[in-house]
């Protein structure tokens, strides 16, 4: 009897031990668990954090945007030599990356109508480091002066090749009409319309010109045919 209590003795004690090796192991487990998780919560984070760009929440309202709408204007009209004011703030995201990139669409106006525009700005507050990435007219986002059609013409940037070659000919036509000594000089594109065919595409221009100190707008109705060759129908004051 006495070595049959001995063994339940020794069995019931290696089973105590072997529960006890058993939390101890699942203890480990669960810690290990939460760690996973953990570590992979931040991972998600981080994942949406460095991803797409995140829409900004009130964008329209917000100071910050504001300000950094308006260094996106002003950086533009410092580059490009351009007079737009900054109205308001359309639409903002927000990407992080080695700081963070604003995406933005600003309503600006300018000479020739009131327009939006896609900026990008990089800003690295830890660098103090602020800069214009990027800024072009918004697909289809102009106002109903810029979209308007003129004779069934479609607006152009004045930006294009085939404008800015237009643009050098109604100066031309305009000081072949001159009687002045002081000749013309272009400004600005305020507009542009085409009206494009296999035979000719005719271009309807309104510009701002200079004469010496005095600035004006003028207006240019051009045919070019698919030679290249250019016939200025009709430039003058509007």
């Amino acid at each position: 009897m006495k070595a049959l209590s001995k063994n339940q003795h020794l069995q019931h004690k290696s089973t105590r031990y072997i529960f006890l090796l058993l939390l101890v192991v699942g203890a480990f487990a669960v810690v290990g668990a939460c760690t996973c998780r953990e570590k992979q919560s931040e991972e998600n984070a981080m994942a949406g954090l460095l991803g797409a760009p995140k829409e900004v929440n009130h964008s329209e309202n917000s100071a910050e945007m504001d300000e950094i709408g308006q260094f996106a204007v002003d950086q533009y009209n410092t580059k490009e030599g351009k007079n737009l004011s900054f109205h308001k703030i359309i639409s903002a995201k927000k990407q992080v990356v080695a700081g963070t990139m604003y995406h933005l669409v600003i309503e600006a106006h300018g000479d020739e109508a009131v327009k939006n525009y896609e900026a990008k700005v990089w800003h690295k507050p830890y660098e103090n480091h602020k800069s214009l990435e990027q800024f072009k007219p918004h697909d289809g986002s102009a106002n109903s002066a810029s979209q308007s059609e003129v004779a069934g013409m479609r607006s152009v940037s004045g930006e294009d090749p085939v404008i800015k070659e237009a643009a050098d000919h109604a100066l031309k036509g305009l000081n072949d009409r001159s009687n002045s000594l002081v000749p013309y000089e272009l400004r600005q594109v305020l507009s542009a319309h085409a009206e494009a065919s296999d035979e000719e595409t005719n271009i309807s221009l309104r510009l701002k010109v200079a004469r010496g100190a005095k600035e004006e707008e003028v207006k240019a109705d051009l045919h070019r045919t698919p030679e290249g060759k250019w016939t200025v129908k009709h430039a003058g004051p509007l």
